[in-house]
């Protein structure tokens, strides 16, 4: 989103890489750049061992006022 001065937001499309990383509670399973284009993407890669969570731009190097929607924990049936 784009924020005038007056606090208006507006929505603007995005071609940018933003970081994935995948973790399990110790260490980073993966963590790559991806190139997002679109408001919705599907991923998907390969890692070793089950994942506790995923997130989009882990380290918080974005601009972002709700980053807990970045965040989504693997919860296994």
């Amino acid at each position: 989103y784009l924020t005038s001065k007056k606090g208006k937001e507006s929505s603007i499309a995005i071609n940018e890489l933003v970081t994935i990383g995948i973790f399990n509670k110790n260490e980073t399973l993966y963590l790559k750049s991806q190139s997002i284009n679109t408001n919705e993407i599907e991923f998907s890669c390969f890692v070793n061992e089950v994942p506790k969570y995923i997130r989009i731009d882990p380290y918080i190097t974005r601009l972002d006022r709700t980053i807990s929607d970045n965040l989504k924990i693997i919860e296994l049936e």
